[in-house]
């Protein structure tokens, strides 16, 4: 065990040394009022030094106030066992004025688990259990927060929906072959939703041809990349597909709300409608009714009255087109479910625009794995925005930073006092750039966020 501890504090400890930025996981943030939240990661003896507890190993998060004053707390549940806490990260949420974190625990000697929490300014959540793994290498988690806000109808009276989103990304390897993995913590005023289901980003889209990549470096293969997109629903990941060696970006965004209730509402009804043989045998007056129902989900979900018509018409055209002869409610009931999911993204967001089907988003459901009795599900939306041969770097600490329409991407990795880095062109990268920091000139993370910058300013 000794051995082992030594080893992830290590580990820990480089991972806890990298340098803050919007693209990367973070030890120390700065909260709304000016307070720096910092992680510290050790022994609870070199933590709290007046403990004669020397043999936990934990998570500590120090507070400290523009008046000077600090406080010092363990987390809570990383001083129990014998877990060995370790690659952890913050991120603070301005809307919510709540401060995420995200650490991987490893419960015993083959197993670990991804775990996040989060902190109001006075009590800490429960932790969430996100991914567990046995002999599972991981890497850093990567936070991205989207929120959004809806009205809907019940019984009569509007209630407000507040959704909060933690997108987590991460490297991990497993037998399968090394992936980047995604998943979604949703909340709806404040209250979580489910354990929903993990993704391996490199299964979203056709692998194509295989790449040489046994000739990228192992830091590039386990670098990631996530950022706000340009508008407050959308999330931009970057990552290597260790399967074609490519550098792939991906935009995600989440259904909105309202349209997610218009269409999870929809379903149940349809196979209810279905299963009566009258209405099989009428499919005008099945498509009817159907529409009718859309319009009193989009009431009831308080769409405009252009949007609920649009939905509602559109389903009915689904319907009514039907043939009798292969007619199944509950394959016409999940096709037009998808189907208003899509249009809503389309209507409701910037996509009313003619893109080709490579730029088309696909369609990603995040069921509920609790078990017992099904939580929601939660469909989102990705769209390959880039897709490129990764360039060949060498064996040191590198970086992905996207700019902000996720189209282009530059990729930087340290070397002796100096950053060198190559941007995405249109004949894939341009020629090795340096930037030199150290003694005399820019310190470390001064370069970094010149890169940072570049790269979103594209």
């Amino acid at each position: 065990m000794k051995f082992l501890t030594a080893a992830i504090t290590l580990t820990a400890a480089l991972a806890l040394t990298g340098i803050p930025s919007s693209a990367e996981p973070q030890n120390m943030v700065l909260g709304s009022d000016g307070e720096v939240y910092q992680l510290h990661l050790g022994y609870r003896s070199e933590i709290f030094p007046a403990s004669s507890d020397s043999d936990t190993f934990l998570l500590a998060l120090e507070i400290t106030r523009q008046d000077g004053s600090s406080d010092l707390m363990v987390i809570p549940g990383t001083d129990t066992g014998e877990d060995i806490e370790s690659t952890a990260a913050l991120i603070f949420e301005q809307s919510s004025q709540t401060l995420f974190l995200v650490w991987d625990s490893r419960v015993n000697y083959i197993h670990s688990v991804l775990k996040v929490a989060s902190f109001d300014g006075e009590f800490w959540s429960d932790p969430i259990s996100v991914h567990g793994g046995w002999l599972t290498p991981r890497g850093k988690p990567h936070i991205a927060v989207t929120r959004d806000k809806y009205d809907i109808d019940v019984g009569g009276d509007s209630r407000v929906i507040q959704r909060t989103i933690l997108h987590l990304a991460w490297w991990e390897a497993s037998d399968t072959g090394d992936a980047v993995f995604y998943t979604p913590i949703i909340l709806e005023n404040g209250v979580y939703l489910g354990n929903h289901s993990v993704i391996s980003m490199a299964d979203l889209e056709e692998s194509g041809e295989t790449g040489a990549y046994e000739a990228l470096s192992e830091e590039l293969l386990q670098t990631v990349a996530i950022r706000n997109g340009r508008d407050a629903d959308t999330i931009l990941l970057g990552f290597t597909d260790p399967r074609t060696a490519q550098i792939r970006t991906v935009e995600i965004r989440p259904t909105p709300g309202a349209i997610s209730r218009v269409a999870d509402g929809l379903r149940p009804r349809m196979v209810e409608f279905g299963s009566e043989a009258d209405l099989r045998a009428d499919l005008p007056a099945l498509a009817a009714l159907v529409r009718q129902e859309v319009v009193q989900l989009s009431i009831r979900a308080r769409l405009n009255p252009g949007v609920r018509s649009y939905l509602a018409q559109q389903v009915f055209q689904l319907v009514i087109n039907t043939d009798p002869a292969t007619f199944d409610a509950e394959s016409l009931a999940s096709e037009a479910r998808s189907l208003v999911v899509e249009l809503g993204n389309l209507l409701l967001s910037d996509r009313l625009v003619n893109v080709s089907d490579a730029l088309r988003p696909r369609m990603v459901e995040f069921g509920d794995r609790s078990g017992g009795e099904a939580g929601p599900s939660h469909v989102f939306t990705t769209r390959v925005l880039s897709s490129r041969p990764a360039p060949s770097t060498p064996a040191a600490p590198t970086r992905l930073y996207l700019s902000s329409d996720g189209r282009e991407v530059l990729v930087a990795w340290q070397g002796e006092e100096r950053l060198s880095y190559v941007e995405s062109d249109s004949g894939g990268w341009s020629a090795e750039s340096n930037l030199l920091f150290g003694t005399g000139g820019l310190s470390l993370d001064s370069a970094l966020e010149i890169l940072r910058q570049r790269a979103e300013n594209r």
